[in-house]
Parts: C-alpha cells; sequence; structure tokens
C-alpha cells in the first residue's frame, strides 16, 4: 500500500536567501493541488514550512550540508488531509478506556464476553467497565446482548457497552442496580427500558434510557483525556492527517484546557460549545504564525512534540 506523507501546503512565497532546507523529499510524485493540480518530483521543508515544490533537480540546489534527504522513489507526498468532524477528545479518550466489542474484533457473544472478561481480570472489583460497538447484526447469535451474558463474567463490576449507533446499550446488573432500574421503574421521556414478558430489565437501555446508566460513570481523569487526545494525533498523522477540529469535552474550559495541554503542539482552537447553552462560539481564538515572509494559518490539533 502507498505510504502518504502528510504536509500542510499553506504558504506563500518565501524571501530569496533563505537558509537551506531542513529536509527535502526527492524522486517521487508531490500532489500540490493547486489551481491546475500540478504534480512535481520534489518538495523541501525548513522548520513547519514548505520553501517548494519542483522537480528534483530544482529541489536539491536549496539543500546544504545538513539537510535530510529521502528519496521517494516513486512514492506519493499528498498536502495533509483535513477531517471535517471529529470528537476529537472524546475519540481519543475512548481509544483507551474503552473495550472494543465491535465487529470483526467480536462475532459472537462468546467473543463479548471473553472481552469483558479479560478487561475484569485487571480492574478492581467496584470499578466500571466500558465498551463499545456492539452490533447485533453482525454477531452469530443476531440478538441483543443482555445484563445475562455480562452478569456471567462480570458480576462485580458494572458494565456498560454502548452499540455501535450510539441509540442504545446494555448495561449488566451490577449497574442496573447502581441506578436503581427495576421492573417498576417508568420509562422516562424518550426512552425505552426494554423488558422481558414479566416486565424485568433485559439490560438493554435506548434513547434517553441509557443517562440512567450513563450519568453514573465517573468522568475520566484529565490526564487520561490528554493522553488520549495526544495518541489520536500520532495516529491520524500515521494516516495522512494533520489536521481535525478539536470539538471540546463539556468536562473542561475548552480554552484554558487547550492552551494549558496543548501550547507545545502547533495547536489551536477555532471553535467550542458552552456547556451551559451548549451555543457554538466561533472563533475563540486562531494562531498564525509568520517567519520570514511566510505565513501558515494553522488550525485544531497537529502532531505532538518529540
Amino acid at each position: 500500500m502507498t505510504r502518504f506523507l502528510p504536509f500542510l501546503l499553506l504558504l506563500a512565497g518565501c524571501k530569496p536567501g533563505s537558509p537551506p532546507a531542513d529536509l527535502i523529499l526527492v524522486n517521487g510524485k508531490v500532489l500540490t493541488v493547486d489551481a491546475t493540480d500540478r504534480i512535481a518530483e520534489a518538495v523541501a521543508v525548513r522548520a513547519d514550512r514548505i520553501l517548494a515544490v519542483g522537480t528534483t533537480a530544482e529541489i536539491e540546489r536549496l539543500a546544504g550540508p545538513r539537510t535530510r534527504r529521502i528519496d521517494l522513489a516513486g512514492r506519493a507526498v499528498t498536502p495533509g488531509l483535513i477531517d471535517a468532524h471529529n470528537h476529537f477528545a472524546w475519540g481519543g479518550t475512548n481509544r483507551l478506556l474503552l473495550v472494543d466489542v465491535g465487529y470483526p474484533e467480536v462475532k459472537t457473544v462468546a467473543d463479548v464476553q471473553a472481552k469483558i472478561a479479560a478487561r475484569a481480570e485487571k480492574t478492581p472489583a467496584g470499578m466500571w467497565i466500558e465498551g463499545r460497538g456492539w452490533d447485533e447484526s453482525k454477531i452469530a447469535e443476531r440478538r441483543l446482548l443482555t445484563a445475562a451474558d455480562l452478569d456471567r463474567v462480570a458480576p462485580n463490576h458494572p458494565v456498560w457497552l454502548t452499540q455501535t449507533t450510539g441509540h442504545y446499550g446494555v448495561a449488566n446488573s451490577a449497574a442496573l442496580k447502581l441506578a436503581g432500574v427495576t421492573r417498576d421503574t417508568k420509562d422516562p421521556p424518550a426512552g425505552t427500558i426494554d423488558r422481558y414478558p414479566n416486565g424485568a430489565p433485559t439490560g438493554v437501555l435506548k434513547e434517553s434510557a441509557q443517562d440512567l446508566v450513563a450519568n453514573l460513570i465517573p468522568a475520566p481523569p484529565e490526564s487520561v483525556v490528554v493522553d488520549g487526545m495526544k495518541q489520536l494525533a500520532g495516529a491520524m498523522n500515521a494516516e495522512g492527517i494533520p489536521i481535525a477540529p478539536g470539538y471540546a469535552t463539556p468536562l473542561y474550559d475548552w480554552p484554558v484546557f487547550a492552551q494549558k495541554h496543548f501550547g507545545p503542539w502547533s495547536a489551536s482552537v477555532e471553535g467550542y460549545a458552552d456547556p451551559a447553552t451548549h451555543r457554538s462560539h466561533c472563533p475563540v481564538m486562531e494562531r498564525v504564525s509568520h517567519h520570514e515572509g511566510c505565513w501558515i494559518k494553522q488550525s485544531a490539533l497537529l502532531a505532538p512534540p518529540d
């Protein structure tokens, strides 16, 4: 599979007589995505700036004795892809904390149970176990998960597994007990507690009924949110995505949170939602860097420092 190297092609010209490039990539196919969709052979980079694109011969002339040279051998270089919609804070956190119970990781109910059992073994009794991604249409049994399925492998932990759509999930008996959900519990507005014919809850909670359990799960520590976002940034960079919107979590004052933890990154926040009103405030801030006649506008989250 072709490996793509992401760069931000958001630049203007640089002053003559600039220092040599830090990095040149030559003998490749550089997709400029300029007005004519020109394909060049090589690109020169200094710091966080693209100095020039052109032929290999042209770019070689921008190299100095300390310039790193990469021979692409015909491979492609593309501008970094911009992810237009990404719940970055929660996405990163979920990668660290949640058990992946989605297809093809799990193909049967027994696979789900094995995953939860493995997490229960290393989780202190009484602590929550969360997972996401199960899909009854893709497991062999073709049925919804139940509290009984989870009770068999994690009776001493409250468990909550969100279905892949996010519109419902399943809780085990320990979680239902903490939430006070019994056969006598009324369905909340805009929500449904699935029940057996005798009225007992199956463990599946739909739409707003999910909050009966989900709202009891403690918020992750701030350090975990930060680590998750940094790891997700690295994973996205590896796929050629250097920019993603940093949609906020209501747990924190997002502008303060971003400045506190991501100052060392090439990062800015273009908008956030007020936790009290859920109204969008945009822009909160914008970072535009200027260096030797070159301007680059940076928005959202880029790669963390080494």
